[in-house]
């Protein structure tokens, strides 16, 4: 059986990489940040996708169409208020696929 000692000392052999007590440690966090953003940025490459752009937006925005038809259907001055509410993000919806479509258009 080993000893605390032997223990330690073993995982000091560890390479930073092979040392997952290390790794999980909170100040370690943004180093992990790092390597999953170049994990992704590297898969991306291998399928030839050289740029990308992330926006940000709201699950809840619907296209203007599927808002209207929310709005005819909600039934109940809640249900059609929040209706309304989301039809006012539909405004958002079309301006990011246009926003989308120009980067898709003229980026690299």
């Amino acid at each position: 059986m080993q000893d605390r000692g032997q223990k330690d000392r073993g995982q000091d052999d560890l390479l930073s990489f092979d040392d997952l007590d290390f790794l999980r440690r909170e100040e370690m966090r943004a180093h992990r940040l790092a390597l999953e953003f170049a994990r992704a940025d590297l898969g991306l490459r291998d399928q030839g996708i050289n740029s990308t752009i992330v926006v940000f937006g709201s699950a809840r925005a619907l296209a203007p169409r599927a808002a209207r038809r929310r709005i005819e259907n909600a039934k109940g001055r809640e249900a059609v208020a929040v209706a309304k509410r989301l039809g006012e993000l539909a405004v958002w919806y079309e301006q990011a696929r246009e926003f989308a479509k120009i980067v898709s258009e003229r980026g690299g």
